[in-house]
């Protein structure tokens, strides 16, 4: 952490996707853009606090700015996460040395649900990939 590994959702991030974007573009390639996974930040309530939204909010805007298709992680991610609840999610995250749960990051089972979730949605905002994607994982 620290504003040297940082960057400002108004500004550096927002230039940066927006670089992106263009450099995409200018190559004949088609952006698409994903908002962050949620961090599962649980609540008394089971409901999650997001720390991500002014990030999410830039992609969302410059998607629908630039006309780029958007796959929505977050939104899906933090219905999903509240639905199934803190266990089932701390079972697809790492942990750290000392066995916490680390609630921003998914190790390989993680990555497989969180995956599918991307696949499931590009099918929806990018239909001429459906036929390239797999319905399930190779193993």
């Amino acid at each position: 952490k620290g504003p040297e590994r940082e960057t400002d959702p108004k500004t550096t991030y927002r230039a940066y996707m927006t670089r992106y974007v263009d450099d995409v573009r200018a190559i004949g390639a088609k952006p698409i853009l994903v908002t962050s996974l949620v961090r599962r930040l649980y609540k008394e309530d089971g409901t999650i606090r997001t720390t991500q939204t002014p990030y999410v909010e830039v992609v969302r805007a410059l998607a629908a700015e630039k006309q780029v298709p958007l796959i929505d992680l977050h939104a899906i991610s933090l219905a999903d996460a509240e639905n199934a609840g803190d266990d089932v999610w701390a079972d697809l995250s790492p942990r750290d040395d000392k066995g916490q749960v680390d609630r921003t990051h998914l190790n390989a089972k993680g990555s497989e649900v969180v995956g599918r979730m991307v696949v499931d949605a590009l099918r929806s905002v990018v239909p001429e990939l459906a036929p390239y994607l797999r319905a399930q994982p190779e193993r």
